[in-house]
């Protein structure tokens, strides 16, 4: 009999380290977070983010608060649990990296480089 728990017991521990449990799906990503702290791109408390997918593997996101909306059709790239996308929109003024990072509930968003003729290096942190 304990040779069979064994057995069991090793198949089960093979089995499990075949799966990736770091990696994201689009799923993970889309929904409704609230920002914790601070806003970069849109200011204030009240910023609200919402993720929806774009094609296959793809997340567009759309800012708001009480008095702004910004949407970024990017879309962002999943790659692991790591999401990303550079803008460039020359009649904006604006050439930005854009990269998320989720964990769990919690997404961390990044922007390096000018929005708007701006020059902003700057991070927001949401919760689901």
């Amino acid at each position: 009999m304990k040779k069979i728990i064994v057995v069991l017991l090793s198949v089960f521990f093979l089995a499990s380290c075949g799966k990736d449990s770091n990696a994201c799906k689009q799923s993970d990503y889309v929904g409704f977070y609230s920002i914790e702290g601070e806003g970069c791109l849109l200011t204030g408390t009240d910023v609200e983010l919402t993720a929806f997918a774009n094609g296959p593997d793809g997340v567009n996101f759309d800012w708001a608060n009480a008095t702004s909306r910004l949407t970024l059709a990017g879309p962002l790239i999943i790659n692991e649990c790591m999401a990303s996308v550079n803008v460039v929109n020359v009649q904006a003024d604006t050439d930005m990296q854009v990269n998320a990072m989720l964990e769990g509930k919690k997404m961390t968003i990044t922007y390096n480089g000018k929005f708007s003729g701006k020059v902003i290096n700057c991070t927001e942190t949401y919760k689901k």
